[in-house]
């Protein structure tokens, strides 16, 4: 891309320009000298190229396509820089008033040669035409991009081609601004793409922070539930435990939260009276059964809502099955329940010092322990 240093000098890479007036053509010295003397001329073909003798006479092609600030002989063998057309001297001044007369155009097809560009533009009011091109990395070579840079003799002479209304090449209308104006696009939009980026990159930051919490919330989880697991194995195979608060386990378990549950059928799992009983919004503690019983005592979470419950099953016109068989569902009396309390809750914490125990105990490799031999 060409940066406005380059634009203003005309001599950007892979671009073609045509009578550009920083860029002799007759000499070598870098400052519009002639090579072989002040007034000297000097024989070349139409390419640039010096020509042996005997001379070669340019033909009416040739003469159209040679530039302004060049002079061609009479018979057309030899050309030389203008006089009236001397060599600018480079520097800050040029390079400004270089800015304030070049427009930027675009929406050429990307087939226009320089010979087209040649004969659209106004040829007394333009000084060159610089056309833009990008490296094609399929094709390998530099094309057109459809856009160029046209430097007009004066500033009024660039403001008065802007000033027009719509101006169209072929079907398409053309775009054209300032060159300075033009610059200041390719900036912002260079900006804009670094706060985009770097938006990208917080975005996928966050993403990625949030994605480490929801695996340490997933693994404090699982976690979680294999305690759980554990703990449920540790109670036994009577029932089924659904997590106690630690206050219970320090003060012994609420009152007023067993229900009794009489008339159960051979084949039944504490899964199904769980699932039974959740059909009244039961918020299940745990549930004390062995299977081949006929009877089974569930502990409730809250206070007093085992009364809660059995009113909800009163209430209701279903009746409670479990297993498909009916069965019938009872408050324990408070002497009752208390003893029962009591009992489940010494079960409790003998289960929970026995696994704290074995799992002090380990053989080597953290296999169980083997059996000690005493010592001859």
């Amino acid at each position: 891309m060409m940066d406005e240093k380059e634009a203003a000098n005309g001599t950007v890479d892979n671009g073609q320009l045509l009578n550009c007036n920083d860029k002799p053509i007759d000499s070598k010295d870098g400052k519009g000298a002639d090579i072989k003397g002040e007034n000297e001329e000097k024989t070349i073909d139409s390419s640039g190229a010096a020509l042996s003798s005997p001379s070669k006479p340019l033909s009416d092609e040739d003469k159209a396509k040679i530039v302004r600030q060049v002079e061609v002989s009479d018979d057309g063998s030899k050309i030389r820089r203008h006089p009236d057309n001397p060599l600018p001297e480079e520097g800050e001044e040029r390079r400004d008033a270089l800015l304030q007369c070049t427009v930027y155009v675009k929406n050429f097809p990307q087939t226009v040669t320089i010979d087209d560009l040649l004969a659209f533009f106004p040829q007394d009011d333009i000084d060159h035409i610089y056309m833009r091109r990008h490296r094609d990395a399929l094709e390998k070579k530099h094309v057109f991009k459809g856009s160029v840079l046209v430097t007009f003799k004066t500033k009024e002479k660039a403001q008065a081609y802007l000033a027009q209304d719509a101006i169209k090449y072929q079907d398409a209308e053309l775009i054209k601004m300032w060159q300075k104006e033009w610059l200041e696009e390719k900036k912002q939009e260079k900006q804009k793409g670094k706060e985009q980026q770097k938006a990208m990159k917080e975005q996928q930051k966050k993403e990625k922070q949030e994605a480490a919490k929801y695996v340490a919330k997933y693994e404090q989880a699982r976690k979680g539930k294999k305690e759980n697991e554990e703990r449920k194995d540790g109670e036994g195979e009577e029932g089924e435990g659904e997590g106690e608060p630690e206050a219970e386990e320090r003060k012994g378990f609420p009152k007023g939260t067993v229900l009794q549950l009489k008339g159960i059928v051979s084949g039944t799992s504490w899964k199904d009276i769980k699932a039974e009983l959740e059909k009244f919004e039961a918020d299940i503690a745990f549930i004390k059964y062995s299977k081949g019983d006929s009877e089974a005592y569930v502990r409730l979470q809250e206070e007093n809502s085992a009364s809660e419950i059995k009113k909800k099953i009163d209430e209701s016109e279903k009746k409670v099955e479990v297993h498909g068989a009916p069965v019938e569902v009872c408050i324990m009396a408070e002497d009752e329940e208390e003893e029962f309390l009591r009992k489940e809750h010494e079960q409790k914490e003998k289960t929970k010092g026995k696994k704290r125990f074995q799992g002090k105990r380990r053989g080597r490799g953290g296999g169980p322990p083997g059996k000690r031999r005493r010592a001859n």
